[in-house]
Order: structure tokens, then sequence, then C-alpha cells
């Protein structure tokens, strides 16, 4: 699960900047793929909702090593 959500937030702060977001537009250009970016930010708010909720259901994981 840990994996999981830091790919995811890497993944979101990204998408914030603006190169991410050109290089983006330019392979979804050539795949003639249609994105709105408001489209892209509702899902990754509903994907954020998700982890939240399973955040709360799920219990933290032990330590891998002791210190």
């Amino acid at each position: 699960m840990d994996k999981v959500l830091g790919a995811f937030i890497w993944l979101k702060a990204n998408l914030k900047q603006s190169g991410t977001m050109a290089s983006l537009a330019v392979i979804c250009q050539y795949a003639n793929v249609n994105l709105d970016v408001a489209l892209v930010n509702h899902i990754l708010d509903v994907a954020t909702l998700g982890f939240g909720v399973l955040g709360f259901f799920f219990q933290e994981a032990k330590p891998l090593a002791k210190v």
C-alpha cells in the first residue's frame, strides 16, 4: 500500500508542473487523444478521496527493522 500511495503522491506532484503537462499534451496529440485538464484533476481528486478512505480502514504496517 505504501508503494502505491507513494507513486500516487509522486504522480500528483508531477502533474502540477507545467513541463509534465506539456509533455503529456504532446504525447496525447500524437496519439490523437483529447484530455481535458479538469477531467484529469477530477480523476486525481477522486483517487485522493479513495486513498483517504482506504487509509481510514487499513492499519499501519509494522516497521521492517528495529533500531
